[in-house]
C-alpha cells in the first residue's frame, strides 16, 4: 500500500496507511454479522446486497475512468492486441498508450473481444466479479460468502486493479471459479471427460503462464495415474487448442525474426533469468504429490508458489538498485502480488470446515 499511496499528493500516506490498518483491524476483531444490524437480514438477501452493490461499483469505476490518464497498460494492452487481430495483423508488434508491446497470451485477447465489442474491455472486471460472487454463494455458506466479499473489498490490491483497469485479477476469478467448480464436481473423477477438460486447460495456460501453477498442482499427480487412452485423449485435445490459439495470434507475423523478437514469452519471462522461469515452472510438478486436500495443501502451495517468482524478481531488483529507489522512484511492479489474494482470502475463509451446499469428497 505504501508503494501506491505515495503516487498522489491529496492524502498524507501515512493516514492512509493509519485508517486501512484501523478499519482492517476492526473488522477482523469485531463479528459484524452477529453484532449489528446485519444479524437481523437474512443473510442470502444480504449477500445479495453486498454482491450487487460492490458490482455496481466496480461498474462506475471502470465505466468512468479515462484509462489513458493511467500510467498502468494492461488494459490497453489487450485493447490494441483485440484491435489488431481484428485488423489482421500481427498483434505483439502493436503498442499500446504508454508506448509499451503488449505480453498478452492469446486467450486473453479471446476473453476480452466481448468487452471490446461493447467498447471497454475494462467491463471484463465487471463480469469477473459478478462470476465470482455467484460461484462463492454457489458452493459456500452464506456467511462465508460474506466474508470472502468483504475481505476482499478491504484489500486494496483489488480496488487498485479496479481504478487501473486491469485484467490481472480478473483473470485470477476465473481460474479460481474453475478449480473451485471442478473440485465440487469432479473430485472423484477429475478426468471424466479429457477431451473437454484438455480443451479448457490449454485455453486458460494461454491467458497466463502463471496459472500453470495452480493446474499442474491440481492435476498432475492424478493425471500421472490414469490410463494412457486418458492421458492420450487431454494432450491431444490440449495441443489442438493450444495450436489453434497459437496460430490465431502469428498467423500474421511477418518473418520468423519479428516473431522471435516480439513475442509474448520474452516479456512475460524479461524480469527473471530464464533458469529461475524454468525452476518456478517445474517445482510444482513435484509438490503435486504432496497435494491431500484442496482447501488447506493446495492453497497453500498455490500461493507460495504464484508468489515465488514475483518475490526472486523483487529481490534481485532489490540487490541491483536498493530497496529505498525500487519503492519510491525506479519501477518495479508489485501489483503482480495481488494474483494471490484471492486464494489468500479463500484460505482465510477456511471452507471445509462448513456445511457445503454439493457434497464433496476432498482429494
Amino acid at each position: 500500500m505504501y508503494r501506491y499511496s505515495i503516487r498522489q499528493d491529496y492524502i498524507p500516506y501515512y493516514c492512509l496507511l493509519f485508517v486501512y490498518i484501523l478499519f482492517s483491524t476492526l473488522f477482523l476483531w469485531k463479528n459484524i454479522f452477529d453484532n449489528s444490524i446485519f444479524s437481523k437480514i437474512k443473510p442470502k438477501t444480504l449477500y445479495l446486497v453486498f454482491s450487487t452493490t460492490v458490482i455496481i461499483i466496480v461498474f462506475l469505476i471502470v465505466h468512468n475512468v479515462d484509462g489513458y490518464t493511467l500510467n498502468v497498460d494492461r488494459w490497453s494492452a489487450m485493447d490494441v492486441g483485440i484491435k489488431s487481430i481484428l485488423n489482421g495483423e500481427y498483434p505483439y508488434i502493436a503498442k499500446d498508450h504508454l508506448n509499451q508491446y503488449t505480453s498478452n497470451l492469446p486467450s486473453l485477447f479471446i476473453i476480452g473481444l466481448p468487452f471490446y465489442l461493447l467498447g471497454n474491455v475494462a467491463y471484463l472486471q465487471v463480469f469477473s466479479c459478478a462470476i465470482l460472487f455467484y460461484t462463492i454463494q454457489h458452493y459456500f455458506e452464506t456467511k462465508k460468502s460474506l466474508y470472502f466479499i468483504l475481505l476482499l473489498i478491504i484489500s486494496p490490491a483489488f480496488w487498485w486493479e479496479i481504478f487501473c483497469l486491469s485484467d490481472l485479477m480478473s483473470n485470477v476469478f476465473f481460474i479460481l471459479c474453475f478449480l473451485i467448480y471442478y473440485n465440487h464436481n469432479f473430485s472423484n473423477d477429475k478426468f471424466k471427460k479429457p477431451i473437454l477438460l484438455g480443451s479448457i486447460l490449454a485455453f486458460f495456460i494461454l491467458t497466463r503462464g502463471i496459472v500453470l501453477v495452480p493446474f499442474v498442482l491440481f492435476f498432475f499427480s492424478d493425471f500421472w495415474k490414469t490410463t494412457l487412452i486418458t492421458k492420450t485423449k487431454l494432450i491431444i485435445s490440449g495441443l489442438v487448442v493450444f495450436c489453434l490459439l497459437i496460430f490465431m495470434a502469428i498467423h500474421n507475423c511477418e518473418n520468423l525474426e519479428t516473431l522471435i523478437e516480439y513475442n509474448p514469452l520474452w516479456l512475460q519471462t524479461i524480469l527473471l533469468p530464464k533458469y529461475i522461469v524454468i525452476f518456478c515452472l517445474l517445482l510444482p510438478f513435484f509438490i503435486s504429490y504432496k497435494i491431500k486436500n484442496f482447501y488447506d495443501d493446495f492453497l497453500k502451495a498455490t500461493i507460495f508458489l504464484m508468489i515465488l517468482p514475483v518475490v526472486i524478481a523483487f529481490l534481485i531488483k532489490i540487490f541491483q538498485d536498493g530497496l529505498y529507489i525500487i519503492l519510491t522512484k525506479k519501477f518495479f511492479d508489485l501489483s503482480y502480488l495481488s494474483m494471490v489474494f484471492p486464494f489468500m482470502i479463500l484460505l482465510f475463509i477456511n471452507p471445509k470446515k462448513i456445511k457445503i451446499k454439493k457434497q464433496i469428497v476432498q482429494n
